[in-house]
């Protein structure tokens, strides 16, 4: 009795020895995202321009969570874990980021201890676990703050795997429902989930060995005898309500994705022969990752031979993983989770600049690939113990070294699309974020030598066609300014940050009337461009519209509470106009948000004064 004592005891130190030895390594490599920026690749869409999270948490941004289509996905999860990490800690990005880290890692317990209970083995449960922590592949999901839907709806796969593997022990009506909500919980942070279900019906196949009748293969790696096999209907029967609410969230996300989705962007054949080539891309950057980046062109044709050549290794892997079906399930198994789970974002349905693959859309697929390479590498290497170890422990040094560089490209915006470009010379999306990444930074010339460049590679680059027209605007070129923010317009009329840089452009020119009708078809393509309102409302003040002026100074600071330059303007009309408490509550608003500047001080002091009768007809008190 003292003997097996001590070996549980031994057990369980090893298992939680191992687990927090993955858990050290993972937050080694990304510890430094505490240092990084947010990047200019839709994290000002997603966060730093979000008008509705710079709130934090309130039940105003929670209406909008659960009720808003942003970017065509319905995230309310992930849009509130956004809002709690602003609640907590404004805009810090390297914050953002550690709470993407924190996510990663608990996904990474949760997936250890689910092999754990599903397969028995601890060392290869540990070694997919270690794997999907420190791949190099992962980064982009974690190290982008954009991405923290997909950290977060894969923490509710790995929660919904482990609340199954609970379920299947256990059968009943309560596990079943803590499965069901996890798994919604998942879908409310990104359709990604949608696989799912058929994902765990592969592992009702192995580990679990749920398929009645028991193939020998099967029976071989059964992990516990209290699992009662079941017929495959009854299985997938079982599976129902998961499958329905996957086809909900299908059907969601399709409606809500109408418009940008098309079938139309690039040929059905390209895509297909894109997709064969992806899925080999990804296989081969899981056991050899290099050359990553953000972004990757997809291509303008793909040789027939690359595509012929993919489509023969899928079909060739295929064969094997059928032959092998008996005797090595696993590798049926991870070979159909990586197969199906990317299908949904392999390419055949697709948005305008999607491209040909990215590392995040393997986020999820990879661990089928994980699963081969742990149980096929021990089965390889059986009974060689000291050369499995050093295979596996030097595999995951080179997975450590690989990522930590890898974060290191996150560090900031410049620094990120410098790396895609030595990845993808020939990338003008790539080149065009470099020029907005540099003109931020003041580095005019290297800014304009950049968006050149992408306008050489594709002229109908609508950023470098804005970004360079707002740079040459600023240098004084208006006439060059006019004729790219144009095009620009041309090529994307919807486009609302388009309409606003023309109308400060026609502004510069003197041109009002043009930047007066630039500025409201910005509002109408985005009710919320606070900016382009504030210059609007400036405009028609001067134009002597003054009552329409006041009107749309008022919907801005009620759009965004905290834009300090429109409480400042509100208040000096309100000001001019008699209002003088009411323009008082606009300048205390604005000196807050700007505690140093003294002119919203003086004119703060100014409306008090005037309250009181201290002056208020005195030519001299009038607001500049």
């Amino acid at each position: 009795m003292n003997m097996q004592n001590h070996n549980n005891a031994r057990s369980r130190f090893i298992k939680i020895f191992l687990v927090l030895m993955i858990l050290v390594a993972t937050l080694a490599v990304y510890a430094q995202v505490r240092h990084h920026e947010f990047v200019n690749f839709d994290d000002d869409k997603y966060i730093t321009e979000n008008l509705h999270l710079r709130k934090g948490l309130s039940w105003e941004g929670i209406r909008w969570a659960f009720t808003t289509f942003y970017f065509g996905f319905w995230s309310p999860l992930t849009w509130l874990s956004r809002m709690l990490d602003v609640q907590l800690f404004g805009l810090d990005p390297g914050m953002h980021l550690l709470m993407n880290v924190f996510i990663h890692m608990a996904s990474v317990v949760l997936l250890y201890i689910a092999l754990l209970r599903m397969t028995g083995s601890v060392w290869r449960s540990a070694f997919v676990a270690a794997m999907f922590a420190l791949h190099p592949l992962n980064v982009e999901s974690v190290a982008w703050a954009s991405e923290r839907k997909n950290v977060l709806s894969t923490f509710f796969w790995m929660l919904t795997m482990l609340a199954y593997s609970r379920y299947v022990l256990r059968p009943g009506i309560k596990n079943y429902l803590l499965v069901f909500c996890a798994y919604l919980m998942g879908l409310m942070a990104k359709p990604m989930l949608v696989t799912l279900p058929c994902a765990l019906l592969l592992m009702d196949y192995w580990p679990l060995k749920r398929f009645w009748p028991p193939g020998e293969g099967t029976a071989k790696s059964q992990s516990s005898p209290q699992i009662q096999p079941r017929p495959l209907f009854l299985l997938i029967a079982e599976k129902l309500p998961m499958l329905i609410a996957s086809g909900l969230s299908v059907y969601i996300t399709s409606v809500s994705m109408m418009k940008i989705i098309s079938l139309d962007i690039r040929p059905m054949s390209l895509r297909i022969a894109n997709a064969l080539v992806s899925y080999v891309l990804y296989m081969f950057k899981t056991i050899c990752p290099y050359n990553m980046a953000v972004y990757y062109m997809f291509p303008e044709s793909v040789p027939l031979w690359r595509s012929a050549a993919a489509g023969l290794a899928i079909i060739g892997i295929t064969a094997l993983s059928v032959v092998t079906i008996r005797t090595r399930p696993y590798i049926i198994v991870g070979w159909l989770w990586f197969l199906g789970t990317a299908a949904p974002v392999i390419g055949l349905v697709q948005a305008d600049l999607w491209p040909a693959m990215a590392d995040r859309y393997a986020y999820i697929p990879q661990i089928g690939l994980f699963f081969i390479i742990a149980w096929a590498g021990a089965d390889l290497l059986k009974r060689r113990r000291i050369l499995t170890t050093a295979a596996a422990a030097s595999f995951l040094a080179v997975l450590i070294l690989t990522t930590w560089l890898q974060v290191g490209y996150w560090a900031n915006s410049t620094i990120l699309f410098q790396h895609n470009i030595y990845v993808q010379p020939y990338n003008p999306i790539a080149h065009s974020n470099l020029c907005d990444a540099l003109g931020a930074e003041g580095r005019t010339d290297e800014a304009i030598r950049h968006c050149r460049r992408a306008l050489e590679l594709d002229p109908t680059c609508i950023r470098a066609h804005d970004n360079l027209g707002v740079i040459l605007a600023k240098q004084g070129d208006l006439k060059q300014a006019e004729v790219h923010l144009s095009t620009s317009r041309r090529l994307n009329p919807s486009d609302a940050k388009t309409h606003y840089n023309l109308g400060i452009l026609y502004t510069m020119q003197g041109n009002v009337e043009k930047a007066i009708q630039s500025y409201r078809t910005a509002l109408k393509a985005d009710f919320n461009h606070v900016k382009a309102r504030n210059n609007l409302a400036a405009l028609l003040r001067k134009e002597g519209e003054t009552k329409k002026a006041l009107e749309h100074y008022k919907i801005a600071v009620q759009i965004d509470p905290d834009f300090a330059r429109a409480h400042v303007y509100l208040g000096k009309m309100l000001y001019e106009s008699g209002r003088f408490s009411e323009a008082a509550v606009h300048f205390r608003r604005a000196s807050r948000l700007l505690p140093g500047d003294g002119n919203i001080k003086r004119l703060l002091n100014m409306s008090m004064s005037a309250q009181t009768g201290g002056g208020a007809d005195s030519s001299s008190n009038e607001p500049k």
